[in-house]
């Protein structure tokens, strides 16, 4: 088992999927996503982490936190850019 990291520096999400391909002869075990922003304000982002062989797809969800919407509902982020890191274990 090996950690290896890989930077997400501005990377821009497509309605708020974005994937991280590792090595063609890796295959991630585990992945874990640290996200700075994408700094919005009045609104809350959390990740959810998927992977197939050495893809890791990452799912963008925002809920908003002020006014009448703030409801506490999550939706897809749209397109943003995100900034932060994955570390996977690969096999």
């Amino acid at each position: 088992m090996t950690l290896v990291m890989k930077s997400l520096d501005g990377t821009t999400s497509g309605a708020g999927v974005l994937t991280v391909t590792f090595g063609d002869y890796e295959k991630v075990s585990e992945a874990n996503v640290m996200i700075d922003g994408p700094n919005t304000t009045d609104y809350v982002f959390s990740t959810v982490v998927t992977m197939a062989t050495n893809v890791v797809t990452i799912t963008v969800y925002k809920s908003i936190l002020t006014g009448a919407a703030g409801t506490g509902t999550w939706g897809a982020a749209a397109t943003q850019a995100i900034t932060g890191v994955v570390v996977a274990d690969c096999i």
